[in-house]
């Protein structure tokens, strides 16, 4: 599957392509006040959009690959553990958002609210983390 970030700029491609059969696209949409990931059930992030990149200050090559506990660190999503983070994701973000804290390249952070939601892709279990970006503490 290749994931697409309809915003971005050249060939549209953020990060790397998940790893499944078929040839599948999945397109994704962004605004300047959110962002999204793509994680597998283990907890490796897959696919971050332009806007994550953007306003976090990260590269592709900082985010994908590497735990989503490692860039959300208050997310309940771990890796190694796909049966717990389907469960967590089924249970925890039915229709609620959790407040969090996402690391900045410059060492700050930056309060977002996550949801996340278990997707079937080509027969693969896979989860979509949307970030809604909260303004600045004035």
């Amino acid at each position: 599957m290749k994931v697409q970030d309809l915003d971005s700029k050249g060939d549209g491609v953020c990060g790397a392509q998940a790893p499944f059969p078929g040839g599948s696209v999945l397109k994704v949409r962004q605004t300047r006040s959110r962002g999204s990931l793509l994680v597998d059930v283990n907890g490796v992030i897959r696919f971050c959009s332009n806007s994550v990149l953007q306003l976090s200050g990260f590269t592709a090559s900082d985010i994908v690959g590497k735990p989503v506990d490692s860039f959300l660190p208050g997310l309940p999503i771990r890796k190694g553990t796909p049966g717990y983070n389907v469960a967590v994701t089924t249970v925890l973000f039915d229709d609620h958002w959790l407040p969090l804290q996402v690391p900045l390249a410059d060492g700050s952070s930056r309060a977002v609210q996550a949801a996340v939601v278990h997707l079937d892709v080509d027969g693969s279990s896979m989860l979509s983390v949307e970030l809604q970006w909260l303004p600045p503490l004035a």
